[in-house]
């Protein structure tokens, strides 16, 4: 497809692969990837819905693409177990169905100001360098891999299901003076960050499941006017486990709710307080 425009009508891949050598838009037709069926668009963008029409995506298998942007009034239906996307720059502002369990893995930057009602059915992958996720609403599982940093933008990111950093050499995740909440476990990989950054405005990292730190918890920026705070959901304590917290030199952390059991580093210089 050279340029292609789909406008109220029906595509079906069948148990094709649909390459696109430019963009597709589609503003208010239907688009059916089926089982054994794709979309393979390299570097396009593929483009649902106009911001204003209806349009469907029903995807039965993946697609592969450069941007990939489900407008507000258009519908992506990830209609059966394991499909995926997986894209560059992600952004989400319409219907995200997903009874079945789902994927997209992005190498850009991500921005989801609506997203799916189950939650947790949808796993985020991001793989790139310097970029950043604004997540206005709440979303499923996230998963930062080798190789990737990205930071907050200028939403406070909230994780319905688990969030993993790092696959056991490198990865970071910058909060960027924004909170971090997640309701599922959180996991720190070996060689990857987790950097709690109060530095123009308080950081809080609220978690329900336990925190595990086999790589580095690390306290960026924080004092006593912009505080940064490890907090355990309300309820029972919350657990933090593996390696001790990692606070540059002259910064605070503040504890709330938890229990801590690495052994603490003797000669720390930075300082740990009660919230």
């Amino acid at each position: 497809l050279n340029g292609s425009t789909v406008a109220g009508t029906y595509l079906t891949t069948g148990a094709f692969t649909l390459t696109a050598n430019n963009t597709i838009t589609n503003t208010k037709g239907t688009i059916t990837i089926s089982a054994s069926g794709s979309i393979a668009a390299g570097a396009s963008s593929i483009t649902n819905g106009d911001g204003t029409n209806a349009s469907i995506i029903n995807n039965n298998n993946s697609i592969s693409c450069g941007t990939f942007e489900n407008k507000a009034n258009a519908i992506y239906n990830a209609s059966t177990s394991g499909v995926s996307i997986s894209c560059s720059d992600f952004t989400n502002a319409g219907t995200f169905n997903n009874t079945n369990t789902n994927t997209i893995a992005a190498s850009g930057n991500v921005v989801i100001s609506a997203f799916a009602a189950t939650l947790t059915n949808n796993t985020l992958t991001m793989t790139g360098a310097s970029n950043t996720i604004n997540a206005s609403v709440q979303i499923g599982n996230l998963q930062i891999n080798n190789g990737a940093s990205v930071s907050l933008l200028t939403s406070a990111l909230s994780v319905g299901g688990t969030l993993v950093v790092g696959q056991g050499i490198s990865g970071s995740l910058d909060t960027n003076n924004l909170d971090i909440t997640v309701t599922g476990t959180t996991t720190i990989n070996a060689g990857a960050t987790l950097k709690l950054d109060a530095n123009t405005a308080s950081s809080t990292y609220t978690f329900t499941g336990q925190i595990t730190n086999s790589g580095t918890f690390q306290i960026e920026n924080g004092g006593t006017t912009y505080k940064a705070t490890v907090k355990g959901a309300a309820g029972s304590l919350r657990t933090f486990s593996g390696n001790d917290i990692d606070i540059l030199t002259g910064k605070v952390v503040y504890f709330d709710n938890i229990t801590y059991s690495p052994a603490l580093t003797l000669g720390d210089t930075g300082t740990r307080d009660q919230a």
